[in-house]
Order: structure tokens, then C-alpha cells, then sequence
């Protein structure tokens, strides 16, 4: 019969090959607590963050893939199929805009998560953030009777020029938001 060295190398030949990167795809997962209230940003915690990979800058494909990602449309896609709060959506928006700015500023995933993950109690950039808006909504808020009505009726993208399709309130009608102030602030 043939010798062991023969069958090590039978059996090897007949294994199948490992998987090479272009053989693996990454999908995501839900773990059930996806889009929480963006109160609750501080829970957020990225496992992936700490994987060799994530260190790696997206590929072009990966950027052109989050550039084309559109918030707005997909939180109207689940005011229909879902009856998730605004608040949750309002997470999707804030998650969306953090992915696409620091792709587009060239942070890896790694660098993304950092942003919106605490470091023990103190508030992550991305929290900070959500709080200086809240302010900043709340105090300009107190001048909204002084702008003519046009400002007022419909939402902020038309009375902006911006698209004719379906949009979302202005912020504080229904606790829902088409765009959120710049971050950081300019000074001046």
C-alpha cells in the first residue's frame, strides 16, 4: 500500500482549498438592538471595532458604496414596513451622516466607531454632538414665530428647494429631522 506520506498527500489534494478573501463576503448581522433611541447612543458598543480589519482604510468600492447610502430614504422606507419610533430613525440618520463623513474624511472603521463609542463615562464625540444640536434646536426654536409662515409649512428641504418627494417635518413638528446643524460648528 502507499505510505503514510503518500496519504497525507491524497488526503490533502482531496480537502477542499481554504477560502481566499475574494471567496469571503461580510454580512451584517442585526443583533436586535440596531437602532435604539438616539438618547441611548452611550450603549452603543462596536465588537468588530477591536478585528485587525477594521484598522484597514475602505477600499473605493466600500466608499462608493457608502457614499451612495441615503438616509432619508431609508427611514421612509421604514416609516411603511415598520412602525419604529422617530427617535430610532432619527438613530439611523445620525449612524448614516458618521459613516459617511468620516469614510469621506478617509477614518478607518475602527476610527468610525471610536467616534460614537464612550470611553468609560464620558460621552462619545458622536453624544456630544446629538446634545449640541438638541441645544442649539431648542434655542433657535424660541424664534420660530418670527419667520414668515412659508418657513413654517412643509418641510425644511422645500422650503429650501430642495427634492418634491416625501419629506420628514421639521425638527420639533413630530421630533423628526431632515438635516442636522454642521459639526463642529464654524466659529464665527
Amino acid at each position: 500500500g502507499a505510505g503514510p506520506a503518500a496519504e497525507a498527500e491524497a488526503a490533502r489534494r482531496a480537502a477542499p482549498a481554504a477560502p481566499s478573501s475574494a471567496d469571503l463576503n461580510l454580512v451584517p448581522i442585526d443583533h436586535g438592538f440596531i437602532l435604539p433611541h438616539y438618547r441611548m447612543l452611550g450603549e452603543l458598543f462596536f465588537e468588530w471595532a477591536s478585528w485587525p480589519q477594521a484598522d484597514r482604510p475602505l477600499s473605493r468600492e466600500d466608499l462608493d458604496y457608502v457614499a451612495s447610502l441615503d438616509a432619508a430614504a431609508d427611514c421612509a422606507l421604514l416609516r411603511i414596513a415598520t412602525s419604529l419610533p422617530e427617535e430610532c430613525l432619527l438613530t439611523l440618520h445620525l449612524g448614516t451622516m458618521l459613516l459617511k463623513t468620516g469614510a469621506a474624511a478617509g477614518l478607518t472603521p475602527a476610527q468610525m466607531a471610536s467616534l460614537a463609542t464612550r470611553e468609560g463615562r464620558v460621552p462619545s464625540a458622536l453624544e456630544k454632538a446629538v446634545e449640541y444640536a438638541e441645544r442649539r434646536a431648542e434655542s433657535e426654536s424660541r424664534w420660530l414665530h418670527l419667520l414668515p409662515s412659508p418657513f413654517l409649512s412643509g418641510s425644511a428641504g422645500s422650503a429650501a428647494g430642495g427634492s418634491s418627494g416625501p419629506s420628514s417635518p421639521p425638527l420639533g413638528a413630530q421630533g423628526s429631522f431632515e438635516r442636522a446643524p454642521p459639526w463642529p460648528p464654524s466659529a464665527g
